[in-house]
């Protein structure tokens, strides 16, 4: 049996981790309504570090210091699908419950657990966080038998307030920037999770004998009609002469009738049937493996990315300093220029050499950051009255968007490649 841990996370869901569409899950309006309802991935492990889009790593490779050892697990990376013989509601570092859950499967069955149901110490689990410290806290176990077939997809998790209890769910963030949801808003609340126990499904792959094809050709079928026969009427009997005395007496004679006969020869036909036609047809694949992408960028990889961010920098600063002055300090402006094209150069090159998934994807959400953080900048420095150096900052706003956009489209690349 396969044992997995994924936190709870809320809003958008990375477009890698979506299924088929989902039957309608939410209570009816006479119903009492959550507090709050979340999701959870249940994909293979090549998915959860890689979920699609700008989106960072949700797996081991994408975690940052202080929540390094806040992650997701994904089942093999080769396999079909994924069987649930069993799950656990995971309540990481709490001490208490304060909520029923209502969890739906990915096909919509739904699974109650209560707040007064059986809750026991979590079981350590070394390989899910520090392994020198493994997390403790609560889980709630689902007691009945349980097989949900084609598991893979999105789980909700509906959360609920249990009786006489006003506490409340509170969405935050890991420092990589995805979510996740603790138990309310104190600094030492917990966080909520799921426990997922079942086997993967392999899938199945038919090779196609060979096909023959054989074609037969009936014979003809030929009717020969009947031979024509033509009859000829009877001869014409001309009747006895007629004799007439004249002075001068004429006598007038009818030569004998003519008999003719007419003979039609029987037509001959002749059919030749072609020999059957066999036709063999062998299909073969052949399937070529792609590189694998690195998992350590090394020195070179290192010194390289860092030069390129100190050059970002730089570039950042002379855009704004040469705003801020008026637009007039010609050489500066072309400096900056100059360090924005080398930036443009190094980081798709460094991308394409080293192909590195995880750092590439916390490169993408810091430079969104950045591009969506300088037009509040701009805004206070409008405000204040410095409109050079607002503009400037505009600038450099659109400096970082450029470099996301660059960036975005080579790390595209680097997945078709891979």
């Amino acid at each position: 049996m396969t044992t997995l841990r994924v936190y709870a996370h809320h809003g958008p869901v990375p477009v890698d981790f979506l299924g088929p569409p989902e039957p309608a899950h939410l209570p009816a309006p006479d119903e009492p309504q959550p507090l709050g309802e979340f999701w959870c991935e249940l994909v293979a492990q090549s998915t959860v570090d890689e979920p699609g889009g700008s989106a960072p790593g949700y797996g081991k490779d994408g975690a940052v210091a202080p929540d390094q050892w806040r992650w997701d697990l994904g089942y093999v990376s080769g396999a079909g699908d994924f069987t649930v013989g069993g799950f656990c509601v995971l309540l990481v570092d709490a001490t208490e419950n304060n909520y029923d859950y209502v969890l739906i499967s990915p096909t919509g069955s739904q699974f109650r657990m209560l707040a007064a149901g059986s809750w026991e110490p979590m079981t350590p689990m070394p390989s899910w966080g520090d392994p020198a410290a493994p997390y403790g806290g609560l889980q709630g176990r689902w007691e009945q038998g349980l097989s949900v077939a084609e598991a893979t997809g999105i789980w909700r998790i509906q959360v609920f307030a249990a009786v006489d209890s006003e506490a409340a769910p509170a969405p935050g963030f890991w420092a990589n920037g995805v979510s996740n949801v603790a138990l309310s808003a104190a600094p030492d609340a917990g966080f909520l999770a799921l426990e997922f126990t079942g086997v993967e499904v392999q899938p199945t792959t038919t090779t196609p004998r060979p096909t023959t094809t054989t074609t037969t050709t009936p014979p003809p079928t030929t009717t020969t009609p009947p031979p024509t026969t033509t009859t000829t009427p009877p001869p014409t009997t001309t009747p006895p002469p007629t004799t007439t005395t004249t002075p001068a007496p004429t006598t007038t004679t009818t030569p004998a009738p003519t008999t003719t006969t007419t003979t039609t020869p029987a037509p001959t036909t002749t059919t030749t049937t072609p020999a059957p036609t066999t036709t063999t047809t062998t299909t073969t694949t052949t399937t070529t493996t792609p590189p694998p992408i690195r998992e350590q960028l090394g020195f070179l990889g290192t010194v390289v990315l860092l030069i390129a961010l100190a050059i970002t920098a730089a570039a950042a600063i002379e855009l704004f300093v040469w705003a801020c002055r008026g637009y007039i300090d010609v050489a500066l402006f072309a400096t900056a220029v100059s360090f924005v094209g080398a930036v443009l150069f190094l980081l798709p090159a460094w991308m394409l050499i080293f192909r590195d998934g995880s750092v590439v994807a916390l490169l993408s959400v810091w430079f969104a950051r950045l591009s969506a953080g300088m037009p509040l900048l701009a805004a206070v420095l409008a405000i204040i009255g410095e409109l050079n150096c607002a503009a400037g900052a505009l600038i450099v706003s659109g400096m970082f968007g450029t470099i996301l956009a660059v960036v975005t489209i080579v790390r595209g690349i680097v997945r078709l490649r891979s």
